[in-house]
């Protein structure tokens, strides 16, 4: 069976306040306490937030010293983008029937 890689992504985006540190990330690197004192939650849910971006592989994280910081990882948006583009480029013609069938 295939791993199913997609639906981690976007459950991670279907999230307001993830995408806000996502949006956070595209000028570069953030410290985890930016996010800390930029967004008003307690540490545990910035951690939690941070953690499901980490594992459904939009961001990564590393340490610098006493430091924890976080980036985004372009390469984990791909495979969404490119879900999303196929089914943009995908013709809808009325009347038009799929030939995928469930027997």
């Amino acid at each position: 069976m295939l791993k199913d890689t997609l639906t981690p992504k976007f459950r991670a985006l279907a999230d307001p306040t993830r995408r806000w540190y996502l949006q956070a990330l595209q000028d570069g690197e953030v410290r985890l306490v930016e996010f800390q004192n930029i967004f008003p939650l307690g540490p545990a849910a910035v951690l939690y937030h941070l953690r499901v971006l980490e594992e459904s592989g939009l961001l990564r994280s590393w340490k610098e010293g006493p430091e924890r910081l976080y980036s985004l990882l372009p390469e984990g948006f791909k495979e969404a983008a490119d879900w999303v583009q196929r089914l943009r480029s995908t013709e809808l013609v009325p009347g038009h029937r799929s030939s995928l069938r469930f027997d």
